[in-house]
């Protein structure tokens, strides 16, 4: 069967065949509530609520603790590794494994994940891309689209909930089949079908911080002194006004005038009109905005430059709580969904981890973990090596307890003997 243009298109990047199109099934499970939702929704394109344009360009291009809240976590989340088993055992070369490690030919690993993690994180919701030529084979590629171009058309065969995602760029349209995308989502108590990003919980503390610095710059070039009005006892001809405008703007604005005297003729006075910095407690107010913004992000604003609690001390701890309250649960969510929806496409009994034995800011807490499960004599070795995460000695010795002379009986260490313990059983044996 002939194909056309856009139909060969679609074929390459979905593998979708036209004549096919009819017969494919979806293997959603039919939610009871699905149906009432799009009956309310009249199965009309739902449109994200959020200006992301506009929450980028003050948020993240212009306030300098949303930049850093963001920049920090997803370069955290970046640098993780992903660990492959099928079974209980790790493979350390697989196709999959290559794909995560070179998702398409413009981006490797690390800046695809980087990208991914700062969409979520500005957006609310991440969308991955698989590009499938032959459908019945493994992606060759993935994709991040930008999230402020798709949309969700709700709806689909059998009850599911999304029938596909719409990209729009430049006035064209496509729709993409909902089997090639991975839609990821922050928690959104109020839409089915977007998740809510922390940057619009922000938005209030971002214009504060983005009015403040515009009038704290404005103020460095107006020489630090608030506005005021000049004062005469007469009305001033348009030629003495002129001239006094002119004077100002030229002797006295901008920070190339600071510190000169405001000379004042003709009965002129000057009344200020706008209360100080120090009235305003200016300083206090940036550094408590700032530690808003930050616990929106859940990070301590030690790590973005709030040097007022900063200490060695706190700062390690600060590392710590980086990784575990916020970056490995964000990870840990889309390894979730990488396993439901990228692992079955290359075979079965596939299944992603986090490597996290090799962030090196947890270091500290394995050491005392290692040290925690070394002294346990009520463990067996196989118990000791699974909690480290081991794998389990196949000889009998795995299955004994082993215990240090200081803790054996009296009696039993001055007769020389020895004590093995096995399954939970005392044995002696008779010294040499």
């Amino acid at each position: 069967m002939s194909m056309t243009i856009v139909d060969r298109a679609r074929y390459l990047l979905f593998g979708d065949i036209p004549h096919q199109r009819k017969a494919r099934a979806s293997t959603a499970v039919a939610d009871p509530l699905t149906r009432i939702m799009l009956m309310n929704l009249g199965k009309q394109a739902v449109w994200s609520k959020q200006d992301f344009l506009t929450l980028s360009r003050e948020g993240y291009e212009k306030c300098m603790a949303v930049y850093a809240c963001v920049s920090k976590i997803a370069s955290a989340a970046a640098g993780l590794e992903f660990v492959l088993k099928q079974g209980d055992k790790a493979v350390d070369d697989h196709p999959l494994l290559q794909l995560l490690w070179r998702p398409n030919a413009a981006e490797g690993q690390r800046a695809w994940l980087r990208r991914r993690f700062s969409q979520l994180l500005l957006h609310g919701n991440s969308y991955t891309q698989a590009v499938r030529p032959i459908k019945s084979q493994p992606p060759a590629a993935l994709y991040l689209p930008r999230p402020d171009r798709i949309r969700v058309l709700p709806g689909g065969p059998q009850g599911a909930q999304v029938g596909g995602y719409e990209y729009s760029s430049s006035g064209s349209k496509e729709v993409i089949p909902p089997e090639f995308v991975l839609h990821s989502k922050m928690f959104h108590p109020t839409d089915d079908f977007y998740g809510l990003s922390p940057l619009t919980v922000a938005s209030r503390g971002i214009d504060v911080s983005n009015m403040a610095a515009e009038w704290n710059m404005r103020l460095l070039q107006n020489d630090m002194r608030p506005p005021g009005v000049l004062l005469t006892e007469g009305a001033l001809s348009d030629e003495q006004y002129e001239r006094l405008r002119e004077s100002v703007n030229e002797k006295y604005e901008g920070h190339d005038n600071a510190g000169k005297p405001l000379l004042l003729e003709g009965g002129l006075t000057w009344q200020q009109t706008a209360i100080s910095p120090k009235e305003l407690d200016w300083i206090e107010g940036v550094v408590h905005n700032k530690r808003e913004i930050a616990s929106v992000f859940n990070i301590a604003p030690e790590l973005i430059g709030d040097s007022q609690s900063k200490t060695y001390s706190n700062f390690q701890e600060a590392r710590r709580a980086l990784y575990t309250e916020c970056v490995i649960p964000l990870m840990d969510e889309y390894v979730d969904d990488l396993n439901n929806w990228l692992c079955p496409m290359f075979g079965e009994n596939l299944w992603l981890e986090i490597d996290r034995d090799g962030i090196e800011a947890l270091q500290e807490d394995r050491e005392k973990k290692f040290a925690y499960v070394g002294g346990a004599q009520f463990m067996t070795v196989n118990e000791k090596r699974t909690a480290v995460g081991l794998e389990p000695l196949t000889s009998p010795a795995g299955d004994m307890v082993l215990v240090s002379y200081s803790t054996a009986p009296l009696d039993i260490v001055a007769a020389g003997q020895t004590v093995l313990v096995q399954g939970g059983a005392a044995a002696e044996q008779g010294g040499g």
